[in-house]
C-alpha cells in the first residue's frame, strides 16, 4: 500500500489496542493468544483504518488507496472488510462500523500503542511476509495464505458450517491469488481456470448456489442450508517453471477435505477437469457422472479461455468475443466456448454469427447430460429469438434453481423480450439483489429498469438506471454504463423530461469506449429521432452503416428510428411506409418482439392518419396475442380512443376493461376514460379520473388530464375556474418539444380556452396550429383544429369566417368520425341560425336521436339544449333530465357558442 504514509516508525513490530495485537511483520491479528493471518489487501485495509481512526472512508477512496491501479470488483472491498472484522473478533469487530451509503469508520475505544519489540512469538508454519522482512517466494506465500485463510474461514463460519437445516448448500469459492487476474503467470491462469470450471459445474447442481463471502457477512445468515468454503490455489513448483501444483481445501464438509495434484502446464486443463469433478462430488455427497464433455484445452487455449472469461466478466463483450476467437483457433472442439461466445454475440446484436456458433456446437450440446442441456437450450432459444419457448425454459430453470440469481435475471429478460414486462418485474422481486455480487446487481438493476419502462413506471426506471450507472462507473464497466445511460435517457424522454438529447450521445460514447460499435450505432439512431435540429441526414447515414454491418435487427431498429423521427414531425404517411419496410425486414429474422412493436407503431400511424378501418384490422390482429407493459397500455389507449371517436361507447368500455388490468393503470388510461365518462355525462367520476391521471409520470398524459379538469369545471358551470386551470399549465405546455404530442395537446387546449370564455386568447394558438398542420399527415387533429377555429369565429361574431373553417373541416373529415361530425353539425346549425335560416336546428333533432341510440348523453344534451335556448323556449324534458342527472351546468347556446366574447383577455 503506497498511501498513506503510515504514522508508526519503520522499526515498529506490533500495534496494540487493549488485548488486541496487530503483528506488522507477519501480517497477523492476535487475540488472547490466537493468531489469524490476513491476506495482503485486507491487512493493508486494517492498517489504513488503524492509522486514520474516527474518519469516514468512502468505498471509492478505499479502492483508490488499497487497490491502487488494480482492476477489482466491488465485492473485493466487502470481502476484505468481512475478513478484517472476523480477524478482529469480539468485541473489536464492532469498532469497524459501516455507514450506509457513506463507507466505513474505525472507532476503537482506546488509543493505538506502537510496540518496537515483539511480544508474541513468530509463526513457525509460515514465512515472514511483513514490510520489513525479506520477500517470499510465490510458492511459500501462496501456501501460507492458503493455510491461514482456510483456518480463518473455518473459525469464522463455524456456526454456519454446522447448520444443516433443509435448503440449498451455499458454496463460497475463495482464490488464493486474491485479485482476479487474467493470465499473467501459469499459476494465475491455472487458478482462474479451476475456479471458472468449478463455477460452471456447480451452476448445474440444483441443490447448490455459489455465493460471495461478503453475502454471508451481510445478513444472509438466516438462509437455510449448509455453507461450504472452497479455497483454491495454484503454485509453481520450485525449480520447475513448466509444472504447477493445484490445490483445493474444502471446509464445511465432514470430514474436511484437501485435494491436490501436480501437473505439467500442458495437462493442467485435464487435471482441473478431474479435480473439479472430485470437488463437486464431495460437495453434493454423491458421485458425479463421467459422461460430460471434458475440459479439452492445451496450455495456450486454456490461457486464452481464462482471458476471454475475464473480459466477459469485466463487461467488455467485444474484446471477449475476440478472445474466444483465439480459444477456438487453438481448440476448435471446445464447444462450451462456442456457446459462451454465441451468447455474447447475441448481446451485441450479431445474430448471424451467434447462430453459426450454435450450429457448430450442436453435436456437443446433444451429448450434454439433461440438466446441462436444459441450461444451454435456454440460452440457444434466446439467441434464436424464440422468446415464448425461452420463457418456458428459463421458468423451468428458476424452479429447479430457486436460489440462482443468474437464472432469475435471464428469466426476466426472456419475459421482457416476449413483451411481458409486468411478469418480468415479478420475476425479479423475490431476490434481495443488494446481497449479490456487483455484476449481478448491475444486471438486475438494468433488467428491472427495462421492465419498469415497459410497465410505464418511468421515474423508478430512471432511478434504477442511474444506480446501475454509478455502480458500473465504480467498477470501470463502460458497456454497462452505456446500457444504464441509454435506459435513463429513454425513460426520461418518455416521461417528457427536457434536455435528454446529450444523454444519448454520452451513452453512445460509453459503447464506443467498450468497443461495441453496433451498440453505439443503436443509441445514436435512437437519439436522432428526437434531436430538434435533425433533418434526418445523419440518421439515414447511420441506417446505411447498419445495413453495411449486415445486422438485420439493427437495420429494423434504424428503420423504426427513422419512422419515429417522421412521426414526431407529423409525417405519418411516410411513417407508415417505413414501418411496412421495417416489418418486411423483421419477418426475415422472425423476431416476434420486433413484429409486435412494429404492429403497435403501425396502429398508431393508422389512427393519426384517421384510417380507422385499417386501425380496426390492426387492433384485431394485435388482440390475438396477450400484451403487457407499455405496449399493452399504448394499444389499450388507442383502442379506447378509437372507439370513443367513432361513437362506439360500449366497445370503448369493453376495451378499457380488457386492457386496464394492473394496479396503477388508472393514471395512464385516465385521459381516454375521462372522455368516455364525459360522453356519458358522469361528471363526478370524470373529475376523479382526471385528478388521478393529472399526476401521471408522463408529462403529455398529465397535461391532457389537466386540460380535462378544466373541461369538467366548465361543464359544471364554472368557466372562471376552467380558465384558471388552463392558465396554471400553460408554461408546462409551452415547455414541451415542438412535435406531434404538443400539437395534439395544443389543439385540445385552444378549444377549451375558447369554450371557457377566452376566444381572443385561443385565436393565435389556433392560427399557428392551422399553419403547422396544413402540411402534416394528421387529418384528425387538423379537422379538430379547424372546427375549433369555426367555434372561436362564432364566439367573436365572425359568422362568414366560421362558415369557411367549417367547410374546410368537412372537406377533410375522416369517415366514421362521430365526434367530429357532432361538432360540425352543431356549428353548421348555429351558422345557419345566425344567417336567419328558420330550419337551422332541424338537423340537431336527428343528431339528438342518434346520440341517444349510441349512448352519447353529452352530444344528446347539446343537441337538445342549444336550439331551445337559441329560440328562447323551455328546455325539453329529456334535456332537463340529463342535466339534472349529470350535474352539468355549462351547456347553453351562450356558453358554448356565444355571440359576444366575455372574459376575453
Amino acid at each position: 500500500m503506497s498511501e498513506p504514509t503510515l504514522p508508526w516508525p519503520p522499526e515498529a513490530r506490533e500495534l496494540r489496542l487493549g488485548d488486541l495485537i496487530v503483528d506488522l511483520r507477519y501480517r497477523r491479528v492476535v487475540l488472547h493468544g490466537t493468531a489469524t493471518e490476513l491476506p495482503q489487501r485486507p491487512f493493508d485495509l486494517l492498517c489504513l483504518l488503524i492509522a486514520e481512526p474516527y474518519l469516514l472512508h468512502s468505498r471509492n477512496e478505499l479502492f483508490q488507496r488499497v487497490w491502487k491501479g488494480a482492476v477489482v470488483e466491488d465485492a473485493n472491498l466487502s470481502q476484505s472488510v468481512w475478513l478484517v472484522r472476523n480477524a478482529l473478533g469480539e468485541p473489536a469487530k464492532t469498532w469497524l462500523r459501516t455507514v450506509a451509503k457513506g463507507g466505513y469508520v474505525f472507532e476503537p475505544p482506546m488509543p493505538v500503542e506502537v510496540v518496537s519489540e515483539r511480544t508474541v512469538p513468530a509463526p513457525t508454519a509460515t514465512a515472514a511476509v511483513g514490510r520489513s522482512g525479506p520477500r517470499v517466494r510465490p510458492l511459500l506465500l501462496a501456501a501460507a495464505f492458503a493455510l491461514a485463510a482456510a483456518v480463518l474461514v473455518v473459525k469464522v463460519l463455524a456456526p454456519r458450517l454446522a447448520h444443516t437445516e433443509a435448503g440449498p448448500a451455499r458454496v463460497v469459492l475463495l482464490d488464493a491469488e486474491g485479485d482476479k487476474s487474467t493470465a499473467a503467470t501459469p499459476r494465475h491462469w491455472a487458478s482462474a481456470l479451476m475456479r471458472a470450471w468449478l463455477e460452471w459445474k456447480l451452476s448445474r447442481e440444483p441443490g447448490v448456489v455459489v455465493v460471495d463471502a461478503p453475502r454471508l457477512a451481510d445478513g444472509d445468515e438466516g438462509s437455510s442450508g449448509q455453507v461450504h468454503i472452497v479455497l483454491l490455489s495454484a503454485v509453481a513448483q520450485p525449480g520447475d517453471a513448466a509444472t504447477v501444483r493445484l490445490r483445493a481445501h474444502l471446509a464445511g464438509v465432514e470430514p474436511q477435505r484437501d485435494f491436490a495434484v501436480t501437473a505439467p502446464l500442458a495437462d493442467v486443463a485435464a487435471r482441473v477437469d478431474t479435480l473439479a469433478r472430485d470437488i463437486v462430488a464431495a460437495l453434493v455427497a454423491r458421485p458425479v457422472a463421467h459422461d460430460e464433455p471434458p475440459l479439452a484445452l492445451d496450455a495456450e487455449a486454456a490461457q486464452h479461455y481464462v482471458e476471454a472469461l475475464a473480459l466477459r466478466d469485466a463487461r467488455r463483450p467485444a474484446d471477449a468475443v475476440r478472445a474466444f476467437d483465439r480459444v477456438l483457433q487453438s481448440a476448435p472442439r471446445f464447444s462450451l466456448a462456442r456457446v459462451q461466445q454465441a451468447e455474447l454475440l447475441g448481446d451485441l446484436g450479431r445474430l448471424g454469427a451467434a447462430r453459426e456458433q450454435l450450429a457448430l456446437a450442436a453435436d456437443w450440446i446433444a451429448r450434454l447430460p439433461p440438466v446441462a442441456a436444459d441450461i444451454v437450450t435456454a440460452q440457444r432459444l434466446m439467441i434464436q429469438r424464440d422468446y415464448a419457448e425461452a420463457v418456458a425454459a428459463y421458468e423451468k430453470l428458476t424452479q429447479r434453481y430457486p436460489m440462482q440469481p443468474t437464472y432469475a435475471i435471464r428469466f426476466a429478460r426472456a419475459l421482457l423480450a416476449a413483451g411481458r414486462a409486468d411478469d418480468a418485474l415479478r420475476a425479479l422481486t423475490p431476490i434481495d439483489w443488494s446481497l449479490q455480487p456487483t455484476a449481478l446487481r448491475v444486471d438486475a438493476l438494468l433488467a428491472r429498469g427495462e421492465a419498469e419502462v415497459g410497465s410505464n413506471a418511468l421515474e423508478r426506471a430512471v432511478q434504477d438506471a442511474e444506480r446501475a450507472d454509478t455502480i458500473a462507473a465504480r467498477a470501470g464497466w463502460s458497456r454497462q454504463r452505456g446500457l444504464a445511460q441509454f435506459l435513463a435517457a429513454r425513460a426520461s424522454m418518455l416521461a417528457g423530461r427536457a434536455g435528454v438529447d446529450d444523454r444519448f450521445e454520452r451513452a453512445a460514447n460509453q459503447f464506443d469506449a467498450a468497443g461495441d460499435r453496433l451498440g453505439a450505432l443503436r443509441v445514436r439512431m435512437y437519439g436522432e429521432t428526437r434531436r430538434r435540429e435533425s433533418d434526418g441526414e445523419r440518421l439515414r447515414s447511420l441506417l446505411e452503416e447498419a445495413r453495411a454491418a449486415g445486422n438485420i435487427e439493427l437495420e429494423v431498429f434504424g428503420l423504426r428510428a427513422e419512422s419515429l423521427r417522421r412521426a414526431y414531425r407529423g409525417e405519418f404517411a411516410q411513417t407508415r411506409e417505413l414501418i411496412a419496410r421495417a416489418t418486411a425486414v423483421a419477418e426475415t429474422s422472425g423476431d416476434p418482439r420486433d413484429l409486435s412493436v412494429l404492429g403497435f407503431e403501425a396502429l398508431q400511424a393508422d389512427v393519426y392518419l384517421a384510417d380507422y378501418a385499417a386501425a380496426e384490422r390492426r387492433l384485431e390482429a394485435l388482440g390475438e396475442a396477450p400484451l403487457q407493459g407499455l405496449v399493452r397500455i399504448a394499444v389499450g389507449k388507442l383502442a379506447v380512443a378509437l372507439a370513443v371517436r367513432q361513437g362506439r361507447y360500449d366497445a370503448a368500455a369493453a376495451a378499457l376493461a380488457h386492457y386496464r388490468t394492473q394496479p396503477g393503470d388508472e393514471a395512464e388510461f385516465g385521459a381516454v376514460e375521462v372522455e368516455l365518462l364525459l360522453r356519458r355525462v358522469d361528471l363526478a367520476a370524470a373529475r376523479l379520473a382526471a385528478e388521478r391521471c393529472a399526476a401521471s409520470e408522463t408529462e403529455t398524459t398529465a397535461l391532457t388530464c389537466s386540460v380535462q379538469l378544466a373541461i369538467v369545471a366548465r361543464l359544471g358551470g364554472d368557466p372562471a375556474a376552467a380558465l384558471a386551470q388552463l392558465d396554471a399549465i400553460r408554461a408546462r405546455l409551452e415547455a414541451l418539444r415542438d412535435d406531434t404530442n404538443r400539437w395534439e395537446l395544443e389543439s385540445l387546449y385552444a378549444r377549451e380556452r375558447s369554450r371557457a370564455g377566452d376566444p381572443v386568447g385561443a385565436e393565435p394558438m389556433l392560427a399557428a396550429l392551422r399553419e403547422r398542420l396544413r402540411t402534416r399527415d394528421m387529418p384528425g387533429v387538423y379537422v379538430e383544429t379547424l372546427l375549433s377555429s369555426a367555434e372561436t369565429a362564432l364566439r367573436l361574431d365572425r359568422v362568414d369566417e366560421a362558415a369557411q373553417w367549417l367547410a374546410d373541416a368537412r372537406m377533410r373529415m375522416p369517415a366514421g368520425d362521430w365526434l367530429a361530425r357532432v361538432r360540425a353539425e352543431t356549428v353548421d346549425a348555429i351558422v345557419r341560425h345566425r344567417r336567419g335560416d328558420a330550419d337551422a336546428f332541424a338537423a340537431l333533432a336527428a343528431l339528438a336521436d342518434e346520440a341517444r341510440t349510441r349512448g352519447d348523453a353529452l352530444a344528446e344534451l347539446f343537441a337538445l339544449t342549444i336550439p331551445a335556448q337559441a329560440r328562447g323556449v323551455d328546455l325539453p324534458p329529456r334535456a332537463i333530465e340529463l342535466a339534472a342527472r349529470s350535474g352539468i351546468r355549462g351547456v347553453s347556446a351562450r356558453a358554448e357558442l356565444q355571440s359576444r366574447p366575455t372574459g376575453a383577455r
